[in-house]
């Protein structure tokens, strides 16, 4: 298609200088012509170039929309699932997060909580993890709650 354009470009400005030739009964000049076919392969040359840049603005453009769009998704996936912790705590104004990410599936979102309990004291951070309503928080002691945080840690993938 380039070469298409550029030869009937070429052919174009060939025809303009031989009717111009003709009306001045004058010789074509083949290094004329050749200047000629240059000029209008640098035109298109330059063409080709930017379309191609164009192109590639507009691919860093989608990727920049479509990276902030999961960066928001996966903040506000974050935000709701420390509030769905927060409301499974004896005291959920004293809630102190850390490490909190999403899962690289983007399914779970996990991380570390610490909050008072009944006495008024924290109780150090223990590890949470969010998959869609559900939230669990490992507990203090093992028994029951222990091996239902260990199923879904084994599907939340959130390791370390």
């Amino acid at each position: 298609m380039r070469i298409k354009i550029a030869v009937s470009v070429f052919a174009v400005l060939a025809a303009m200088l031989l009717a111009c030739r003709k009306q001045e009964s004058a010789p074509v000049d083949i290094a004329e012509m050749a200047a000629y076919r240059a000029e209008a392969e640098a035109v298109e040359k330059a063409r080709a170039q930017r379309e191609q840049d164009e192109a590639a603005r507009l691919i860093d453009e989608a990727k920049k929309k479509r990276a902030d769009a999961d960066a928001d998704r996966s903040a506000k996936q974050i935000e709701l699932a420390l509030t769905n912790v927060k409301q499974r705590l004896f005291d959920e104004g004293s809630a102190q997060f850390r490490n909190v990410r999403a899962n690289f599936a983007g399914d779970a979102v996990c991380g570390e909580v610490n909050a008072k309990n009944k006495m008024g004291g924290y109780v150090g951070y223990r590890q949470f993890i969010v998959m869609g309503d559900i939230a669990v928080v490992k507990p203090e002691e093992s028994g029951l709650e222990n091996t239902l945080f260990e199923r879904y840690e084994s599907k939340a993938h959130c390791s370390n």
